[in-house]
């Protein structure tokens, strides 16, 4: 099994957080921020081994100690906090699920519709959470099902996805 990159661990991350992978890496100290940002110092750490602090503090434009730090925070707070377990065993399981995927970076629309869809929502509802006419977004989801080369429901990527058919605006469903 090929050990996931950190780029691929960054997106994951990233989506899993509904923030971009520029936010994510950015400088933004915000718990909202930081928080994701340590977790993906931890999923990194955890998903590569073989890599040292200063290699992913490297790769992510960090200091050793600052990765240090992030993964000691996220041991802390998975020790004190359920939820905060329960995001680390997903991204866990996520990686272990997906490893060799190449999953391209979201724009703000796919970002929209991913963050509506692990919440469980429908298309109609994911439409109108991304702002995005109900057929486009069924057509977008479906396209990124598609390009990860996942079986429908994509259950690895949007685990409550639920793609069901949308009639075209102006024609009466069923």
């Amino acid at each position: 099994m090929r050990r996931p990159s950190v780029e691929h661990i960054t997106r994951l991350v990233a989506t899993s957080a509904g923030l971009g992978v520029e936010e994510l890496l950015g400088r933004r100290a915000s718990r909202a921020f930081a928080w994701p940002r340590q977790r993906l110092y931890w999923a990194v750490r955890r998903a590569r081994p073989d890599m040292t602090l200063s290699a992913i503090g490297r790769r992510l434009d960090r200091d050793h100690s600052t990765i240090h730090f992030g993964i000691e925070e996220v041991e802390r707070r998975r020790a004190d906090s359920a939820e905060e377990r329960a995001l680390c065993d997903d991204l866990v399981a996520r990686l272990d699920v997906v490893p060799a995927l190449d999953i391209p970076p979201l724009d703000r629309l796919e970002r929209d519709l991913v963050q509506a869809a692990m919440a469980g929502r429908s298309i109609l509802e994911c439409a109108a959470f991304a702002d995005v006419d109900p057929a486009a977004a069924q057509r977008r989801l479906r396209a990124m099902v598609a390009q990860l080369g996942v079986v429908a429901g994509c259950t690895a990527i949007f685990p409550m996805v639920r793609l069901e058919l949308v009639a075209p605006v102006g024609s009466r469903a069923s």
